[in-house]
């Protein structure tokens, strides 16, 4: 620091460019958390619920064990990132209906949700997190008739048959993850669902698995892209559905041999 200053007092450009980096350092480390924290207080202030618990990893609980080590530690999304990635969907994707949270938490993104969609419904694998989710819908101030909160693992949930935006704000690796997206192939190829997947770290994962990035977001405290169905998986999706299934190839084989 004392070489910078030293040059910069010898350099006057130099000088405007330490003040533009300690500037930028000082907006990121310390005036936008302090913006994303404020915006928290008053979301939850305004509609009567309480989003803003940390949870480390080693405090979760959940239904079954086995996916445990597989889960990230819990905090619950920006609003200044749910403002920006569910208006973007809406505006370009009128068409969903649903809105499901993979990884709910306490609930903020659902209640965040409730004036763009008809019905929201965001399931945890942890008994504590579903319980404060309930607690916080039945303190929510807005419709609460529409959001169900229910106890499920990612790795059995099947997504409603009808439309979604499936919301994940990378709350398990990506052995969780591909298990979710292999067990609800069928519905995205059927239902062209998009993802909004903030803090993306696994995008790798989505698209070797057929899906595209539609969208990236830039800016804003927490990275986030949007993804929609691609073109291999509706295509495996339609040779699936020609092709004879295992069973009426057995049945045929019995009645062959019996005959």
């Amino acid at each position: 620091m004392f070489n910078r200053v030293r040059k910069a007092i010898g350099h006057p450009g130099l000088a405007i460019g330490h003040v533009g980096f300690v500037t930028h350092r000082t907006w990121h480390l310390i005036i936008v958390p302090q913006i994303t924290k404020y915006q928290g207080w008053l979301f939850d202030k305004m509609n009567g619920v309480e989003t803003r618990t940390v949870i480390q990893h080693e405090r979760l609980d959940c239904i079954d064990n086995r996916h445990l080590d597989n889960a990230t530690y819990y905090v619950a999304c920006p609003i200044s990132t749910l403002k920006t990635t569910i208006r973007y969907v809406v505006k370009s994707y009128n068409d969903a209906s649903y809105f499901v949270d993979v990884g709910c938490g306490e609930g903020r993104a659902c209640f965040f949700a409730a004036r763009y969609f008809d019905k929201i419904v965001g399931i945890d694998f942890s008994p504590t997190l579903i319980e404060a989710a309930n607690t916080n819908l039945r303190n929510f101030t807005c419709d609460n008739n529409k959001i169900e909160f229910l106890l499920k693992d990612a790795t059995t949930f099947r997504l409603p048959d009808a439309k979604c935006v499936v919301f994940i704000y990378n709350p398990f690796d990506e052995v969780v993850m591909g298990r979710f997206l292999q067990l609800n192939r069928r519905h995205f190829s059927r239902h062209q669902s998009i993802i909004i997947y903030v803090s993306d770290i696994h995008t790798e994962l989505l698209l070797r698995t057929g899906f595209l990035r539609s969208y990236k977001f830039t800016r804003g405290p927490k990275a986030a892209s949007i993804f929609t169905v691609g073109p291999q998986i509706a295509a495996a999706e339609s040779f699936n559905e020609t092709r004879p299934s295992c069973a009426a190839k057995i049945g045929h084989s019995r009645h062959h041999f019996n005959s």
